[in-house]
């Protein structure tokens, strides 16, 4: 009985026991120790995976800031050069947000649709709806819409606009009214949906070509560009073609491997799958192409391209000077691609006044420049940056009023202003460099070791190089070489300052023992350039016929028009699908440039393009002379009345004011301009609205077009027309084939 009850009164101690033995078992489960040892045995298990994690986070880490070391190296070099002008960056116009359209590509996306939806979503979207409902195009799309049908869904927009403008939809008879509205405001709908079928272009495409004049600040866009998506985290690659001396898939290996012992191909796949976990997208920038003449990396970048655009999460972005893109790169980097490409024109866009006049003001204060420059000087200042930079260092403290702008003579003057006590040593200096270019037909860069052979620099020199945005220098290796040897590179920073250069140089070399320049020798030298399409002709032919017309040389400035320009202007396209806004033959650029008198022959040359009119270029002419009076330039209408005057056939007459009006915007002005033209005339330069009256009067006189009454009844209230008749009497009359009469207008 005892044992019993001793037994029983046991138990319950024993279970407590136990009990509170399980209880801190699972305490200690439960606390950071518990977990610290299930995280060790975890790793016991699944070591192999997380050591392959670990090595992936390093291998990437690595490989990020490597590659980010190496872009702000080169950033801070171009900037350094002057190439890139940090603090005086400015949007001049869309394309540094068309280019945040690419780089945030399908996040962005929704920003287009939001941006379609808002145009329609009103009064005349929901009856567009209604009248054009069987077209089968839609004035509402989704979010979830993907960024190729969006792009397909607004080109079926705009081409139903461009229908509707035509008048080529049918519509039920109870909307006929209704769609006479539409006519009208299709070039508003058409206006803003171009700019997002461009935008949408930018998302869904992985490759884009980015073209520019000598400049226009590609370079200090793509900077910007880089340093933005460092900045947000993004893995970007910035190159510069000026530094891939050989096959560019080598060279790209080299760059992006730890060590030659490390597989790039492996290496790269590793890459590529590991920011394709992350969602993370590798941006390839390659800046100026046309300054790399080297064949072997000109063949082997198609290649490289295609190669790149295999990942799905790699985008590419390429700039080319756009003087020679049709001509000599797009065979590489469109023809023989394989993917797909958008090329895009950086001047396509209209610049911001805003932010024209922000840097102007940016410039004019850091040298003190007091003076007061013509807008028509100012719009050259704003099309090249550079060019802006070594105005104003030129005219450091000064308060001249410039009038008109002369590159050749801004050249020269910053190359006084910048060799300064030197001026000796630094300008033989120049001269070698050009010599080496000339003699090896190498025009981006020349070796120092060609220059001296030591490759030393004296002082001075380096003195010269670094403190001017002229000549600059870099680093590189002899490659295939038994003993790696360092050498530097000499390139001029701004190619017209090039050109100019060269052309001195042929200039003051190519002399007779009067020293006079022998002409015959310069036009064969001038000859050699064009059969080498070499990247300076076209600025050194400029500068060759500007000095002859300095000079007075008028049998010279003839032979360069006719065997040089004619040339090119005869062949001229109409409606190329890379034509440029504003002037495209080349001799009426280089006869208007400098703003200067224009001399008989160069009367002719324009009178050869009104009468031929190659290429429709002359309502590309009329525009530039319109703008001319619209800015009080140095050239008006009497120009233009001066050639068409002297024509007494009806027909050619005709012929001619109907060229002057271009077909469609990009071309020149319209028939719909006359009455903005006639307002902006009257009040900035009330001569030119007169010229521009008297115009405008001889085109209602002799053609007809479409609505013509609506600008014949705005001009029969603001002209005299018995003033202008008596004005014109006896200046145009006609002979017509057959007759001896003449006939007065």
């Amino acid at each position: 009985m005892l044992y019993t009850l001793l037994t029983v009164a046991a138990e319950p101690v024993e279970q407590n026991k136990a009990m509170n033995f399980e209880s801190i078992l699972e305490a200690v489960n439960e606390s950071w120790f518990g977990s610290l040892a299930e995280f060790i045995g975890n790793v016991a298990t699944y070591w192999p995976a997380v050591v392959f994690v670990v090595v992936c986070a390093v291998l990437l880490l690595t490989f990020e800031r490597r590659i980010n070391r190496s872009n702000n190296i080169l950033v801070e070099t171009l900037s350094k050069n002057g190439k890139y002008i940090k603090g005086l960056f400015v949007e001049l116009n869309d394309t540094k947000e068309l280019l945040r359209y690419f780089t945030n590509d399908r996040k962005w996306k929704n920003r287009i649709v939001k941006d379609y939806n808002r145009l329609f979503d009103d009064e005349h979207g929901c009856l567009l709806e209604t009248i054009y409902q069987k077209y089968d195009v839609h004035f509402s799309l989704s979010r979830n819409i993907t960024a190729d049908e969006l792009y397909k869904e607004i080109s079926k927009t705009i081409d139903l606009m461009k229908n509707i403008r035509s008048r080529k939809c049918e519509v039920l008879e109870e909307y006929e009214s209704t769609a006479h509205l539409f006519e009208v405001y299709a070039y508003r709908y058409i206006e803003n949906l171009e700019k997002l079928l461009v935008r949408s272009e930018f998302v869904r495409r992985s490759y884009i070509v980015m073209t520019g004049s000598a400049g226009n600040g590609k370079t200090n866009l793509l900077c910007n560009l880089t340093e933005m998506l460092v900045y947000s985290g993004k893995l970007c690659i910035f190159m510069n073609s000026k530094d891939i001396k050989s096959d560019i898939n080598e060279y790209f290996e080299k760059k992006i491997v730890i060590n030659e012992r490390v597989g790039f191909k492996v290496y790269w796949k590793i890459q590529m799958f590991l920011c394709r976990m992350l969602r993370k997208k590798v941006y390839i920038i390659l800046d100026a192409i046309n300054e790399n003449e080297t064949m072997e990396f000109m063949e082997s970048l198609p290649n490289f391209i295609d190669n790149m655009l295999k990942y799905q999460n790699v985008r590419v972005i390429v700039s080319c000077r756009s003087e020679y893109f049709d001509l000599k790169y797009r065979k590489y980097l469109v023809d023989e691609v394989a993917s797909d490409v958008y090329c895009y024109d950086i001047m396509s866009e209209t610049y911001s006044s805003v932010a024209k006049e922000r840097m102007y003001r940016n410039y004019r204060s850091a040298f003190n420049f007091t003076g007061e420059v013509s807008q028509e000087a100012k719009d050259k200042l704003f099309q090249q940056l550079l060019l802006m930079r070594m105005f104003f260092e030129v005219h450091r403290d000064s308060k001249a009023n410039i009038i008109s702008l002369n590159k050749y003579e801004i050249f020269q003057k910053y190359i006084e202003v910048i060799t300064g006590k030197e001026k000796r040593e630094c300008n033989a200096f120049l001269d070698k460099v050009i010599a080496v270019m000339c003699s090896n037909k190498e025009y981006s860069s020349v070796r120092l070791s060609l220059l001296n052979e030591d490759n030393n620099l004296s002082e001075k020199v380096k003195e010269f190089m670094d403190e001017s945005i002229l000549l600059s220098r870099k680093l590189i290796l002899h490659q295939n070489s038994i003993r790696e040897k360092e050498d530097e590179e000499i390139y001029f920073v701004f190619d017209e300052m090039r050109d100019y250069c060269i052309a001195k140089y042929v200039l003051n070399k190519m002399c007779d023992s009067a020293d006079m320049p022998v002409e015959d020798d310069i036009m064969t030298y001038m000859d050699s350039l064009i059969a080498e399409k070499a990247v300076c002709t076209e600025g050194v032919i400029n500068y060759i016929y500007w000095y002859y017309k300095k000079q007075g040389d008028v049998t010279a400035c003839k032979r360069i028009l006719d065997r040089f320009m004619k040339q090119h202007d005869q062949s001229l396209e109409s409606y190329g699908m890379h034509r440029e806004k504003g002037l495209n033959s080349w001799g009426l650029r280089v006869i208007f440039e400098n703003g200067d008198p224009l001399m008989v022959y160069e009367k002719e040359y324009v009178r050869f393009i009104v009468l031929e009119n190659p290429g429709n270029e002359l309502s590309r002419l009329f525009e530039f002379i319109i703008l001319q009076e619209l800015k009080n330039g140095s050239y008006t209408l009497e120009l233009f009345f001066e050639i068409l005057f002297s024509i007494h056939q009806t027909k050619q007459f005709c012929n001619i004011l109907k060229g002057t009006v271009a077909s469609w915007y990009r071309d020149g002005i319209t028939t719909k301009d006359f009455k903005r033209i006639d307002k902006e005339l009257l009040r900035n330069n009330p001569a030119g609205c007169k010229r521009f009256r008297s115009y405008v009067f001889l085109f209602l006189h002799f053609l007809n077009w479409e609505n013509k009454e609506k600008t014949e009844d705005y001009f029969m209230h603001v002209y005299d027309e018995e003033l202008i008749k008596s004005d014109l009497k006896r200046k145009i009359y006609f002979i017509e084939e057959g007759e001896d009469d003449e006939s007065e207008i």
